[in-house]
Formats: C-alpha cells, sequence, structure tokens
C-alpha cells in the first residue's frame, strides 16, 4: 500500500487517498531510503566532483578573461569583455561586479555603444536584486526604458516593463506591476 497525501479537501481518511496500485512503485529508489550506503557514497562522491568541476571552470574562465583586460583596446569588445566578467562575478560577489559594470558603462557611453549601455544597466539591476535593494534596481530598469524608448526599440521596451513587472510584483505593488 502506498499513500499519497492530498490537500484535506479530497475525499478521503484524513485527507490521504490509499492505493494498492503498483504505479507508484517504479519511484520508490528515487528516494534515500532505498539507496544503498554505497550507492550513496557514489552520488555523494560524483555530485561533489560536478560541483568543483563548475567551480574551477568558473574561475579558469574568470582568471583568463582579467588576464585580456590590460590589453584591450577601448572599443565594443572590451565592454564585453568587462560585462563578462562582471556576469561571473555577478552571484558570488555583486559589489565587485558593479566595479566592471560602471568601467563598462562608462566605456560604452564613451563610443556611444547603446547595446553596452542597456546591458550594463541590466547587469547593475541584477546585482542590486541579489542584495535586496529593489528600488535601485528599478532606476537601472527605468534607464533601460527611456533608453528602449529613445531608440524606439520595442523589444528592449518590453524587456524593460516585464522586468519592472516582476518587481512590482514582488512588492505586492500589484497596480504598478500591471
Amino acid at each position: 500500500v502506498v499513500n499519497i497525501p492530498f490537500h484535506k479537501s479530497i475525499p478521503g481518511k484524513n485527507g490521504i487517498i490509499t492505493s494498492n496500485s503498483n504505479r507508484y512503485r517504479k519511484f520508490l529508489p528515487l528516494f534515500p531510503g532505498s539507496i544503498s550506503p554505497t550507492m550513496k557514497k557514489f552520488l555523494f562522491l560524483l555530485l561533489w566532483q560536478c560541483i568543483l568541476c563548475a567551480a574551477f571552470s568558473q574561475q579558469a574562465t574568470l582568471d583568463s578573461l582579467l588576464k585580456k583586460l590590460p590589453d584591450s583596446k577601448e572599443d565594443t569588445l572590451k565592454a564585453w569583455l568587462l560585462i563578462k566578467i562582471a556576469d561571473i562575478l555577478l552571484y558570488n560577489e555583486p559589489f565587485k561586479a558593479r566595479t566592471y559594470i560602471q568601467q563598462a558603462a562608462s566605456l560604452s557611453e564613451k563610443i556611444h555603444f547603446n547595446t553596452g549601455i542597456i546591458r550594463s544597466n541590466a547587469t547593475y539591476a541584477d546585482s542590486y536584486q541579489i542584495e535586496g535593494k529593489i528600488d535601485s534596481a528599478l532606476i537601472y530598469i527605468e534607464r533601460n526604458l527611456n533608453l528602449g524608448r529613445k531608440l524606439n526599440d520595442s523589444f528592449q521596451i518590453g524587456i524593460a516593463l516585464l522586468n519592472m513587472g516582476v518587481i512590482y510584483r514582488d512588492k505586492m505593488e500589484f497596480e504598478k506591476a500591471l
């Protein structure tokens, strides 16, 4: 007998419907209680190895990008390089990522690289959202909205409005979210 918990409004004894069918037995090997100790160790080591590989590969990518930075010319490629570095740092070190975003934003403004400005503003907004500074994130999203309107870029306008709606929804300001 397999017990399947349901919401109390569903008929059954104490909100639980019982089933004698074998259709749920195929999922039993997925539960930790049915895995042998040797298999648990193997799965743990496999998971740990995947985590370490991902961490080291990201650090290697960051190191190689940082080495390319001093030799880069002041052009769109350098702006993209700075944005990529900021993207890598964004979730672990949002404050440090903002130093690279600032460089990318100022370079993009200097060379009139609108895509770089938009991407810098979006990354700024992401970094502030990660830290929970929602009002600061809104400032950069609004900048993207204004730039999208100035450039008559309907895609960018849509992205900015979507991001603003998500933030206002999270703040429970549903009227503004619409």
